[in-house]
Order: C-alpha cells, then sequence, then structure tokens
C-alpha cells in the first residue's frame, strides 16, 4: 500500500516546480552535485572504470573515475607522493606536456588533503576528410579521498582560454564529492541528516527528486506527503 501511495506522491512531485539549480549522481560508494545544464553520461559497463563524465559549458568537461585496484595501489601514500604518480600519469598519456600547477593541501575535501596536477597539452582533432589539427588544453587532475583507503580520480579538461573561466564551476562539482555507506546516510547540501529514508524500489534519480523537494516543502499537502513517505 505505501507503495502506492510513494508511487502517487512521486508522480504528484513531478508535476509541482523543483529547484533546477543543482542535479545529485551516486553510485554505491559516493555521490556529486552538478550545474543541471550539464549533460551526464554514466558508467557503460561494470568492466569500466569511469564512473561517470560531464559535459558543461564552455567546453568544460569532467571525468570521475574509481576502481579498487587503484586505491588499493595508492594507499599509503604520502601526498606528494600522490601528486609525482599524477605528474608521471599525465605525462605519459598526452602529448608536448608542461606541468603549471601541483599542490596537496589546497582543497581540503571530507576532511582529507586532495592533491592534484594541472598540466598543458596537445589536443589531436581530426575532421571527415582525415585532416588533423591540434589546439593547446589544460587538464586538472584530483585524487578525492573518500576513506583512509578509499580514493576517486577527477579530471577536468577544458582549452587554454576557457580554463580558468570554468574553473569555478567545476571547484564546486568536487568539493560536493561525498562518500557514500548506507543509502538513509546521505546528507542534504545544507550538511543535515536527510529525513527521507531511500525506497531501494525507485532509481537514484527518483529518490533525489524527492529528497530535494521534501527538503523544503512549498505548501501543507507537500509537507504532508513528505512527512508520510519519511
Amino acid at each position: 500500500m505505501k507503495l502506492l501511495v510513494l508511487s502517487l506522491v512521486f508522480g504528484s512531485l513531478l508535476l509541482i516546480p523543483m529547484s533546477a539549480e543543482a542535479k545529485i549522481y551516486e553510485n554505491d560508494r559516493y555521490s556529486f552535485e552538478y550545474p543541471s545544464g550539464c549533460k551526464l553520461e554514466k558508467k557503460e559497463n561494470r568492466f569500466s572504470s569511469t564512473d561517470a563524465t560531464l559535459e558543461c559549458k564552455g567546453d568544460a568537461g569532467v571525468n570521475f573515475e574509481s576502481s579498487m585496484e587503484t586505491s588499493e595501489s595508492l594507499a599509503g601514500s604520502s601526498d606528494e607522493d600522490l601528486v609525482t604518480n599524477l605528474e608521471s600519469v599525465f605525462e605519459l598519456n598526452n602529448e608536448n606536456t608542461g606541468v603549471v600547477e601541483t599542490g596537496t593541501d589546497k582543497y581540503i575535501i571530507n576532511n582529507f588533503t586532495a592533491p592534484y596536477v594541472i598540466g598543458t597539452y596537445d589536443q589531436e582533432f581530426s575532421n571527415a576528410f582525415g585532416l588533423t589539427s591540434t589546439e593547446s588544453y589544460v587538464l586538472m587532475t584530483m585524487l578525492i579521498k573518500l576513506h583512509d583507503n578509499e580514493m576517486v580520480m577527477l579530471q577536468y579538461r577544458n582549452t587554454e582560454d576557457d580554463f580558468d573561466k570554468q574553473l569555478p564551476m567545476v571547484e564546486k562539482i568536487f568539493q560536493s564529492v561525498k562518500p557514500l555507506g548506507d543509502r538513509t546516510e546521505v546528507t542534504e547540501t545544507t550538511g543535515t541528516e536527510s529525513k527521507y529514508e531511500y525506497d531501494d524500489r525507485l532509481t537514484p534519480e527518483e529518490n533525489a527528486e524527492i529528497e530535494e523537494y521534501c527538503s523544503n516543502p512549498t505548501n501543507q499537502i507537500a509537507k504532508d506527503m513528505c512527512d508520510f513517505i519519511s
């Protein structure tokens, strides 16, 4: 009975305008928020180490990648060693590279330092006629620690002209990454404990939309419905 009512409630909520400020992505290990204007592509299959990619305004591309193998291989490394590792991977995978900035304590996420590397490289493009050209791009790679021995690697890619313009938006996405355990412990953006208990019979997106709406119901009817499903 409750599932039927919940379905009806959710259908009603979809008819009520909700804030379009941000959306939420989550998997079984972490979540992050991203602007509604960004296009999200989720993990293609269970064998891929890429969890999600975002294409945002200003040609900003953000990639989220995690694997237990990577976390285990880097566990116990100092932040300085992590930066060295990021530099090596960056130089190995790109052409005509130049490291511009590195850091170990500029960013504090989830009470952990998040080491990062920013560097320039040549991005090659080809057209329908087989002709190629190169353009100067910038790549920022960061390691965010979810727990003491678990990490997620984030990469922000953009042209040299637009990299700094979109960096503040990307930094907000990075800062929003949160580790997940029990779904009932997911918190709202205010940092307080969510009153909405996640229902496994709904998709993560449906749960996120209901939670977002119920965090600030607009009238008494909406409040009563949210109280019922909490």
